[in-house]
């Protein structure tokens, strides 16, 4: 089932979702600084003095902008949220995490072998390293397991993909999306994280609403948190140096 509301029904809503896009872009690209700055001016929270404290301050304010963009999704809805999909969910994304997995351990040793070895991405290297025994570590974890697929399904499933998808069509939108979501996250993990951004706009567009690939992307990042936490030698196996 594809999203039946006529997105361009009124030629005033390519603009509404234009803004809503670009402020939504502009707070991921901006928000997180601005807000960690204003909690250190604050003494809510100290300076960092190392990499744990940078990370863990960062991914806070992370965590709050995403906060701001959830509400921003919210309040110029550029699709609706309901219905969640839940079946639809858990039968494409078991069988799509099987898949994805191995394609992603052949693409790590492949790059390895060709001579570009891909290093694990710093919020995986924190979990690896930083056991569950801090506030810090639940501030990292919800920011990553639900700030992320916040922030991210809004700006890029939500205006970005109901955008283009009003110029584009959806076969030619879902693609392009999955293609940009990859890029955001560097060249070196483009390709892997482009395959899940295909996966998350046909959800969104198979079932018409956002929250299905938000719990999709929750999922994938939790699974991530979790066997990177408890089983941290995995890095080593699935990123060789």
């Amino acid at each position: 089932m594809s999203d039946s509301r006529s997105i361009d029904a009124s030629p005033a809503m390519p603009a509404m979702l234009a803004g809503g896009l670009m402020a939504a872009f502009l707070l991921v690209a901006i928000g997180p600084t601005l807000i960690a700055d204003q909690l250190v001016r604050a003494q809510w929270v100290l300076q960092p003095h190392n990499d744990v404290a940078h990370v863990e301050l960062s991914m806070g304010a992370f965590g709050l902008t995403a906060l701001v963009i959830g509400g921003l999704g919210r309040l110029l809805r550029p699709v609706p949220w309901l219905p969640l999909r839940l079946r639809l969910v858990v039968g494409s994304y078991v069988p799509l995490f099987v898949v994805w997995t191995v394609f992603l351990i052949v693409y790590l040793r492949a790059m390895h072998a060709m001579g570009h070895g891909v290093s694990p991405q710093f919020g995986l290297l924190y979990f690896g390293k930083q056991g569950p025994n801090s506030w810090g570590f639940l501030v990292v974890a919800l920011a990553t397991t639900l700030g992320a697929p916040l922030a991210e399904e809004v700006l890029f499933r939500g205006y970005l993909q109901t955008l283009l998808r009003v110029w584009l069509g959806p076969r030619v939108t879902i693609p392009l999306v999955g293609i940009l979501f990859g890029l955001m996250h560097g060249f070196e993990y483009a390709l892997p994280i482009t395959l899940l951004g295909i996966y998350f706009a046909w959800l969104r567009e198979r079932s018409g609403s956002l929250l299905p690939s938000m719990l999709a992307h929750a999922l994938h990042n939790g699974i991530a948190v979790l066997v990177t936490t408890c089983w941290p030698q995995t890095l080593v196996w699935m990123y060789p140096q």
